[in-house]
């Protein structure tokens, strides 16, 4: 074991308007996204990753390029050959040494304005008040179970993170209350008004060429009035609409001017207030987040694989927290299975509209898979649901989120996700464990910016969390049958993890290419 104290270098910060300038032009499409007060939250906000392999190396990279205030970094495992492959923070020269302090060494080259702590595992829990957010990448189930305890005793936001072959998982705990100031990060847009009626309630009308986008209860705030400026002044107003292009409020306009001529309105961002189940009680009762909607029925099969590598991985291989995993063998497949085949009946997952919570997100409504995947797709890839809330309903056909087909394989895949978690997968269930000692890189970086990102949402409060599993895969990568043992076996290479998935003869080809590559585009 390596032995370490605490290493910071805290970065220096630039108080001259030069330097404010300077950090204005550096963070300014995070300031378009997120808004400047919840970029000035995410600068003051310091995150505790545990675990420095290739997917705690993403997360912390992607956190410090946001602009995070500081990095904790918890790992004190040795540097192997393995951990090349997915690390890019690390060099040849480094193995042996400690993970997190040579993983510290260009983090702080990224960002000299964000500190960067490498703290040993021992003294861990000591320092978690410290931070707003932990994030783990490393662990057991019973650490992690234990580990998110802890978080929700001093409300901090918890996240776990796990990349096996071309399998990963992002699971989210915020707490029993968390405050979601901003559901989409857009700036409302401005409607423009065609006519105010002085009539209790009053009615408002915009011009027909803009759409309403407003539900009954919404409130709005007019500006730029002529006639009636008495409205510019009433603050956030509540509204009934009654019509595709007009809506009500409870004003008596009688004793105003009258109506003359411009305006505008916008609708204010309500917050939303969501709760989240602990992970010892997600792991039982899991809802899933959805990022492609044909994979939808493997989902449960892949997190009771996961669960089922990690029981026979704490039965088998009892080496410290953070040593590399070992490989597992064709014939250790039978006791992975049967721990798979106990997990999945422990494991009950919503079928019928219970489905829909479990798919959706945070939301009491009620809707068929349609509405489920499009909502889905906004809460994944940020787009506006209201743009495409008819879309369920046949209309808004040109904005192509999904195909018929695309809808009708998840309406039938809804229906079977009950049935495909008490009967598992065995073949994919397979699949998962003999790649699950390696993380390959190209599934570390997609993962550790969805991570980062759910990090991001928990110190800002900017965007929909995820609710509570998200589980990512590439299976279509594979081989159609799986490498033998020797041709798979490790070499001490960096490349090790890529054997251990796609064989050596793959490799070798890989070794021997020439690839010309263009990027386009900044």
């Amino acid at each position: 074991m390596i032995s370490m104290e605490v290493d910071q270098v805290d970065g220096q910060s630039n108080t001259s308007t030069l330097g404010k300038c300077l950090d204005e032009l550096k963070y300014s499409r995070l300031i378009h996204t997120l808004g400047r007060e919840s970029v000035e939250s995410l600068r003051g906000s310091k995150a505790l990753i545990f675990g420095c392999r290739g997917l705690g190396a993403e997360i912390a990279k992607n956190l410090v390029l946001s602009g995070i205030g500081g990095i904790g970094l918890v790992d004190d495992g040795a540097i192997s050959m393995l951990d090349l492959g997915a690390n890019f923070l690390l060099q040849e020269g480094d193995v042996g040494q400690n993970r997190a302090l040579c993983t510290a060494k260009l983090l702080r080259d990224l960002n000299p304005d964000a500190s960067v702590e490498v703290i040993p595992y021992f003294d861990a829990e000591a320092y978690l008040k410290n931070y707003n957010v932990v994030i783990a990448t490393h662990g057991t189930i019973p650490f992690l179970v234990h580990l998110n305890q802890v978080c929700r005793s001093c409300s901090i936001p918890f996240i776990t993170s796990c990349a096996r072959g071309v399998f990963a998982s992002v699971f989210a705990d915020f707490g029993d209350q968390f405050l979601v100031k901003d559901e989409t990060g857009e700036t409302p847009g401005n409607v423009v008004i065609e006519s105010i009626t002085q009539d209790f309630p009053a009615t408002v009308t915009v011009v027909e060429e803009q759409r309403l986008g407003l539900a009954d209860g919404d409130e709005v705030v007019f500006h730029g009035i002529r006639g009636m400026e008495e409205l510019n002044e009433s603050g956030p107003v509540t509204v009934s609409v009654t019509g595709s292009y007009s809506f009500t409020i409870l004003i008596d306009t009688r004793k105003f001017g009258r109506y003359t001529s411009g305006g505008y309105f916008h609708k204010v961002k309500a917050s939303k207030t969501v709760k989240f189940l602990p992970l010892e009680a997600a792991l039982l009762a899991p809802k899933f987040g959805v990022y492609n909607p044909e994979k939808l029925q493997h989902i449960p099969d892949i997190h009771v694989a996961f669960q089922a590598v990690d029981a026979f991985e704490r039965i088998n291989r009892p080496e410290s927290l953070f040593s590399n995993p070992i490989a597992i063998k064709d014939d250790e497949i039978e006791d992975i299975l049967l721990l798979a085949r106990q997990a999945a009946r422990e494991t009950t997952i919503a079928t019928g509209s219970e489905c829909t919570t479990m798919v959706r997100g945070f939301s009491d409504e009620k809707q068929n898979a349609t509405g489920l995947i499009l909502k889905v797709d906004q809460q994944v890839n940020g787009i506006d649901p209201e743009a495409y809330g008819e879309m369920s309903n046949g209309q808004n056909k040109d904005n192509n989120i999904l195909s018929d087909e695309q809808i009708a394989e998840a309406d039938k895949n809804i229906g079977q996700v009950k049935t495909k978690c008490a009967e598992i997968d065995e073949n994919l269930i397979k699949v998962v464990a003999l790649g699950a000692h390696v993380e390959l890189c190209p599934i570390v970086a997609i993962t550790g910016g969805v991570a980062a990102q759910e990090a991001i949402k928990a110190v800002t409060g900017v965007f929909m969390p995820l609710n509570q599993w998200l589980y990512v895969d590439a299976i279509e990568c594979l081989p159609p049958s799986a490498p033998g043992f020797q041709e798979r076996s490790a070499s001490g290479s960096r490349y090790d993890s890529q054997l251990a998935l796609f064989g050596r003869n793959l490799q070798e080809k890989l070794g021997y290419g020439q690839l010309h590559i263009c990027i386009l585009g900044w």
